[in-house]
């Protein structure tokens, strides 16, 4: 509803209200006076009866007189109004998602323009230069990195569009961040980065653990691509309010206060090269497991990624680990 309307409507129903209690006791008191000349009683019981039986026609009147003040000010009735509240609702809930799919479209176009931009050019000298074998070399090279590329931003997009439900089975979180670290071992030392780990003694979550792999692959990609000299990495387990969190603190140049509410925005990203979906897929599938996803950062000091999951317990993380050994 417009702001106007609530405070015109709050200031009249107030003035109303206080009227019709002021009718209220002014009526209660004629009738007590006029029962009490014509029967002659004083009695505090008689008095409690007569105001009873005035007070049974306030609601009524005062909804009547409700009717037609919104008839008369707001040139309609409460079930239209509220009727109206939900056409606006729904109108501002479409607004939302065409400005998502805005975005959306204009980040890919502009992510899908560059690739494009470099075949088109390689494939316009490729007639006149085609005897050339250092040409052709480059160009099959160039073309095939920046297919690659087109492929895997249309896949980044259709993982944050349309997630695949989450097949969860209990599943020990260090498990999956020592996996991850281990993929990632190349990277870390050449950047110097170091690890430090704080698991706690039960650390079972109800996940997908494919899905949270890559959850992890993405949050500590981007802290080691956001950190340009040697640093550290923390990540602990421990429970938080009936889930199980992970945290993940870089000593990364942190983000600027104003663009942290744009850090899960499709294509929004703070480096110089990447398709800035990393975070929206994050995102997606934390949620799709039915947790939540939060990031802090202070600028020189670092970010910090929280990520909450349905715990699970213990003993049927253990009989899952034991199935998986004996397959292996």
């Amino acid at each position: 509803m417009d702001i106007v309307v609530v405070i015109k409507r709050s200031m009249v129903y107030s003035i109303l209200i206080a009227c019709i209690t002021a009718a209220y006791m002014v009526m209660v008191l004629v009738t007590e006076k006029w029962f009490q000349g014509v029967l002659g009683y004083r009695s505090l019981i008689g008095s409690v009866m007569v105001g009873f039986a005035v007070a049974l026609g306030f609601t009524p009147l005062k909804e009547l007189v409700q009717r037609v003040i919104d008839r008369i000010f707001f040139h309609n009735s409460p079930l239209a109004l509220a009727e109206e509240n939900e056409r606006l609702r729904q109108e501002l809930t479409r607004s939302e998602r065409l400005k998502a799919v805005s975005t959306l479209a204009a980040g890919m176009a502009h992510e899908i323009k560059n690739p494009l931009s470099v075949i088109k050019t390689f494939s316009e000298f490729l007639p006149e230069r085609y005897t050339d074998p250092e040409f052709r070399e480059k160009f099959t090279r160039l073309v095939t990195h920046e297919v690659h590329k087109i492929n895997d931003l249309v896949q980044r997009l259709l993982d944050f569009a349309k997630p695949i439900p989450p097949r969860r089975r209990p599943t020990r979180l260090s498990r999956l961040i020592d996996d991850t670290l281990e993929f990632l071992d190349e990277a870390l030392v050449r950047k110097q980065i170091r690890i430090v780990r704080a698991y706690a003694v039960s650390d079972a979550a109800l996940v997908d653990p494919s899905q949270i792999r890559q959850v992890l692959l993405n949050v500590l990609l981007n802290s080691i691509e956001a950190m340009e000299k040697p640093g550290t990495i923390t990540i602990s387990t421990l429970g938080v309010n009936g889930h199980l969190e992970i945290q993940i603190a870089d000593t990364g140049p942190g983000i600027p206060k104003e663009r942290l509410g744009q850090v899960f925005d499709p294509f929004f990203t703070t480096k110089a090269t990447g398709t800035g979906l990393g975070l929206s897929v994050v995102h997606s599938i934390v949620t799709e497991h039915g947790g939540r996803v939060t990031l802090s950062s202070a600028l020189g000091q670092g970010t910090t990624v929280r990520m909450q999951l349905p715990i699970a317990k213990e003993e049927d993380a253990d009989e899952q680990e034991t199935a998986r050994a004996d397959r292996g």
